[in-house]
């Protein structure tokens, strides 16, 4: 598990770079230079075309993942695979174009009422979502070729520098605000055309229709297995979008922009415990095929520790930051912060029971996967449903937590049911108590003596408060393992020297 740590650690660091880059768009550069409603139409766009990108690829993202290696091998055009896979593309995106022109009227009228500027730019959905599938069919072929950094960087970095050079074009005046939307449109476009250049240059891009592709009994396997992941990954996509989708149609653009700045900052809380899980992964695979089933059991509860506590400690330096970084966008945001609380909490539980999903898909019950995500997607239907007619963005917050830990909790409980693996420990309740404690300490100081009265001031004093309460207790009971070997190399290395 040190390995994994280790290279968990270096893909977050790189992932935050990238969280950095995001966080001077979100916070600094649009909801100061945007008004409410214009933020929501970008975030409502994206969420749409991320639903909808997912279904147009029709399950072509994993099955060209895992079926490739069958295919590999460049004097054959890799049996034409790579046209193969864009053609499944085209057709969906065709079936999703298709869908999108038929109920225009319908989606207009749903959401005119509070949402009229999406209805106004509605065609902007058709190159997102074209460009967007591509996308991440040209990330899977080179995936499976072993070509891994090219799409991060374009995704992670390269994407969010065109968004901010598109509003710094706003900003000087120099396009409008209409320019500026087609701006953002042609910047998510953009990033699919510099993957496939790079694909090229690579001697990748073997685009070359091959005899038999679409015939045989592979392809017949293929079709299954597409089939069951185009109804994991839709419905995963879906339930992970629909909140934003609903809050646009129900209560209006500006509440979507509210909204999504609470769940941008719970997103950055992922990022230590997604890396974690990327790396493990490959070990998963390994202690299938080894069948080490006690191997595989300690790597689930090392990972739900590491992921627990690492979660724990960002959420509560981010928590204790909120006044500060609220501070530096207009007040109207404010209701974030509560949204921000309760979807930080389910994303730290989501950290901890993540890699069962990995357990799952690389297993002989991977079709269970798609069912889970099936119920998930339901389960987060209708509690939106339930809870945002009555308390709005926080009712939508509240839904993904129960939808979180309700579908986590049955996932976790089937994984120890199937498998006799279940990732929590002793050591991880030591770890719920330390952040626990640090969070109500925070609370109370700040009830009790309403801050220092500079926002700036009460972040760096509340994050050394909240790290001090959290680390002070994990470390001395040794929660994890490669917590504490990581911090005791950088107190020596960075700490006073006798």
């Amino acid at each position: 598990m040190g390995i994994v740590f280790r290279q968990g650690a270096i893909n977050t660091a790189i992932l935050f770079a990238g969280i950095l880059i995001g966080f001077v768009n979100e916070f600094l550069l649009l909801r100061n230079l945007l008004d409410e409603e214009q933020v929501g139409l970008i975030k409502l766009l994206l969420a749409v075309t991320a639903v909808f990108a997912q279904f147009g690829a029709l399950g072509g993202i994993n099955t060209l993942l895992r079926y490739f290696p069958y295919f590999r091998n460049k004097e054959t055009q890799h049996g034409g695979a790579l046209f193969g896979f864009l053609a499944i593309g085209g057709a969906g995106f065709g079936i999703v174009a298709l869908v999108l022109w038929i109920f225009r009227g319908a989606v207009e009228a749903r959401f005119a009422e509070n949402s009229l500027l999406f209805t106004q730019y509605y065609a902007l959905l058709y190159p997102l979502i074209l460009f967007s599938l591509n996308f991440l069919l040209l990330e899977a072929y080179a995936k499976s070729n072993y070509r891994t950094i090219a799409s991060a960087v374009l995704q992670e970095v390269v994407l969010r520098l065109l968004i901010t050079l598109a509003v710094g074009l706003y900003a000087f005046g120099w396009i409008s605000i209409h320019q500026f939307y087609l701006a953002f449109t042609a910047a998510n476009c953009m990033v699919t055309v510099l993957l496939a250049i790079w694909i090229v240059r690579t001697g990748d891009w073997l685009f070359k229709p091959v005899a038999g592709f679409f015939k045989g009994p592979l392809f017949k396997q293929m079709l299954g297995f597409g089939f069951i992941t185009l109804l994991s990954n839709f419905s995963a996509r879906l339930y992970t979008s629909i909140d934003s989708i609903m809050i646009g149609q129900q209560i209006g653009l500006g509440a979507v922009a509210i909204y999504m700045t609470g769940s941008y900052l719970s997103s950055v809380i992922m990022a230590p415990g997604r890396s974690l899980i990327r790396i493990a992964s490959p070990l998963v695979a390994d202690h299938w095929k080894n069948n080490n089933m006690t191997a595989m059991n300690k790597l689930y509860r090392q990972v739900a520790v590491n992921s627990f506590v690492v979660s724990s400690w960002v959420f509560l330096v981010l928590y204790a930051s909120t006044g500060a970084l609220f501070s530096l966008i207009p007040a109207s945001f404010a209701p974030a912060i509560s949204v921000f609380a309760a979807l930080g909490i389910a994303r730290i539980y989501d950290m901890a029971t993540g890699i069962n999903g990995t357990i799952l898909a690389t297993s002989s019950k991977y079709h269970f996967v798609a069912i889970g995500n099936l119920l998930t997607a339901a389960v987060a239907i209708g509690t939106n449903i339930w809870l945002i007619p009555r308390y709005g963005i926080q009712g939508a917050a509240l839904a993904t937590l129960i939808t979180i830990l309700s579908t986590n909790t049955l996932r976790v409980l089937f994984v120890y049911r199937a498998f006799g693996l279940f990732p929590f420990s002793r050591n991880i309740l030591g770890a719920v108590f330390a952040a626990a404690l640090a969070w109500g300490v925070l609370e109370g100081l700040m009830r009790l003596t309403g801050g220092t009265g500079n926002v700036w001031a009460d972040a760096v004093l509340g994050s050394l408060l909240v790290s001090l309460c959290f680390l002070g207790i994990i470390l001395p009971l040794r929660v994890s393992e490669d917590v504490h070997e990581r911090l005791v190399k950088l107190w020596k290395r960075f700490g006073p020297k006798d």
